[in-house]
């Protein structure tokens, strides 16, 4: 059952991827809604947007058909139509998928219905639905419009959703050491996060955070966290990457 359990995760992570107070002190912060906030507290402008989530649907033994149902209804509620995205379907042992996609202008849409049988013969099957957006925006309107129609789609399946927002942006040149940790302490403050973990090595820095802005929060271990900011520095393009998620950051730095 327990190897079930992993394998199942496995799966469901794989389609969804297919600390003090103080007052910021760099950049004037003139967003309302947080990650925004704290990335330009950072001195970065958003240039990517990456929103993900998943919930599991009230149904068990779904067919093909009502997989493609569950996918098209999650297109209709980004106001895509049928003619403007394509459908695909997998299947294996242990799961069956069905997909549609739409890769628009500067947003790639890519909804998931997936049933995974258990191994356990005498337990139902269990059904998922898996929404991934990926956005070329710089607009915090489009934080917000993204994450309330994820939560609409979801809630109308009768699920619990759980969504997780990526901001990506990037600041010219290699900073030192101590100007990074000065622009993450800077980027915690704007938002009135306390910082709960704090990882560095010799390719990137990473913290996590509880702030009260922020609505969606994981929980690990005895700790609460709803933000998680990364900085890493590209020679290749000579810039500093700075990653914000929100409760975790779901995505490669």
């Amino acid at each position: 059952m327990k190897k079930y359990l992993n394998i199942r995760i496995v799966m469901l992570v794989v389609l969804i991827i297919s600390i003090n107070f103080s007052h910021a002190e760099n950049v004037p912060v003139t967003t309302e809604e947080p990650l925004s906030t704290a990335m330009q507290a950072t001195g970065a402008e958003i240039s990517e947007v990456n929103v993900n989530g998943w919930t599991k649907l009230a149904i068990n033994d779904a067919s093909d058909e009502d997989l493609e149902d569950a996918v098209k209804e999650a297109m209709s509620g980004f106001g895509i139509t049928k003619e403007n995205y394509k459908i695909t379907r997998s299947a294996t042992r242990y799961q069956r998928i069905v997909k549609a996609e739409a890769l628009l202008r500067n947003m790639h849409i890519v909804a998931a219905a997936q049933q995974l049988k258990s191994l356990d013969k005498t337990k139902e099957p269990e059904v998922y639905l898996v929404i991934n957006v990926d956005s070329k925006s710089q607009d915090e309107i489009t934080i917000k419009d993204l994450n309330t129609k994820f939560a609409n789609i979801m809630e109308n399946f009768g699920g619990t959703p759980h969504i997780t927002t990526c901001l990506v942006g990037w600041l010219d040149g290699k900073l030192v050491k101590d100007e990074q940790d000065k622009r993450l302490k800077d980027a915690f403050a704007s938002v009135n996060a306390r910082i709960i973990t704090a990882n560095t090595s010799a390719q990137y820095t990473s913290s996590t955070g509880f702030s009260p802005l922020i609505i969606n929060q994981l929980k690990v271990g005895s700790d609460e966290i709803n933000i998680n900011i990364a900085m890493r520095y590209s020679p290749y393009d000579n810039r500093t990457y700075v990653i914000i998620g929100s409760p975790v950051i779901t995505m490669e730095y």
